[in-house]
């Protein structure tokens, strides 16, 4: 509906997304902000991708190629510099002078992690049998039966409203599911990521939530922060005054230094950038511990989940692995929205791209 509503919107739109899906769908230019400058391409995400990187490789290698040219140029003007061809290294050097030398290429920083390994626990870390919910009389879904063994990666995936959260919150035992069994492995230690955050201390600062939490001093507090990108003065901001995506790597820190074997992750991604998005799931998966996450973006799901549990309509509607589940029909069937999965062969990797209702009305129309 809103992807509808924008695409006949008769005035100008300037939005924030994180959903590249969305984006590719319902805007029509992309205005890139990094390093402090502003660039702008035409299209959606995929097409603003594709630009970027190209240009981003051809810039890296003019720069290179320049600065192979100024070594070349200066191991000349050192060595000839007062001998017989002095006059020529006279000359190289004025025209080094004069050159318009290219930036170096600022990459954007990477979260990384290091971790201790969490203690060992059983092989059977989670079973569920008749799990039900519901609010106000409404049923969520009824009957769900789940068993998890250790160093699975296990997505749940479903549209909105089908109880994701719900299910996951049973699991940690903040919620109560009527008649629902659910038995955890001996030595399980449950880490829980919330979409909320709501455990973060408001009036506290970055560095004070990690102080006080595992009793570092502030050399140890600041190391651990910046593997996370929270630098310099960052570690004093209060909390409250962090973005989304800054409350998200706050709170996913924290959750990887408690060192849990069996973490429960509600939509770990939101908020983060794309870039980031990546980045943390390849934390998570280089934890080797076991992992239930209620994931949003199928692509997330097929990267790095080993199996998949769908809930719709009050049931699991399907379980399996990503190429098992994720096809063309069946994320019609669970969203109601039409897909090319795309498989790269050399590498055996899903691309699930979504195609737009204004796409296939293009086409039409041609």
């Amino acid at each position: 509906w809103l992807e509808d509503y924008l695409r006949s919107y008769k005035g100008g739109v300037l939005m924030i997304s994180h959903d590249r899906y969305f984006l590719d769908a319902a805007a029509t230019g992309i205005i890139d902000l990094e390093n402090h400058r502003i660039h702008s391409y035409r299209g959606g995400y995929t097409r603003y991708m594709d630009t970027k990187t190209r240009e981003t490789a051809a810039y890296e290698k003019a720069y290179e190629k320049q600065q192979e040219h100024i070594r070349e140029t200066e191991e000349y003007i050192r060595r000839y510099k007062a001998g017989i061809k002095s006059k020529q290294a006279r000359g190289r050097q004025s025209q080094l002078n004069r050159l318009e030398r290219l930036e170096k290429p600022n990459r954007q920083a990477t979260l990384r992690f290091h971790f201790t390994p969490p203690d060992d626990c059983a092989d059977k870390v989670l079973d569920i049998l008749h799990g039900t919910a519901g609010y106000n009389g409404t049923p969520l879904f009824k009957d769900i039966e789940m068993h998890i063994k250790k160093g699975e990666t296990v997505g749940l995936i479903g549209p909105n409203g089908a109880g994701k959260t719900t299910l996951l919150k049973m699991i940690t035992g903040e919620l109560a599911g009527e008649k629902t069994l659910i038995h955890m492995g001996s030595h399980v230690q449950v880490g829980y990521y919330s979409q909320e955050q709501e455990w973060l201390s408001t009036d506290r600062t970055v560095i004070d939530e990690v102080r006080d939490l595992f009793n570092y001093g502030e050399a140890e507090a600041r190391n651990v922060l910046g593997m996370f990108l929270f630098r310099g003065e960052d570690v004093f901001k209060k909390t409250s005054l962090l973005s989304g995506g800054e409350k998200a790597r706050l709170s996913l820190l924290c959750l990887f230094l408690k060192r849990p074997n069996f973490l429960i992750l509600d939509e770990p991604t939101n908020h983060l950038d794309i870039k980031y998005q990546l980045e943390i799931m390849d934390i998570v998966k280089g934890l080797g511990v076991t992992v239930i996450a209620a994931v949003h973006d199928p692509n997330i799901a097929a990267m790095y989940c080993d199996r998949l549990i769908a809930i719709s309509g009050g049931k699991v509607a399907g379980i399996g692995t990503p190429r098992e589940l994720l096809t063309a029909e069946f994320i019609k069937k669970l969203y109601g929205v039409d897909s090319r999965v795309d498989i790269e062969e050399a590498t055996g990797r899903m691309n699930i791209v979504y195609l737009p209702r204004h796409w296939k009305k293009e086409k039409e129309t041609l």
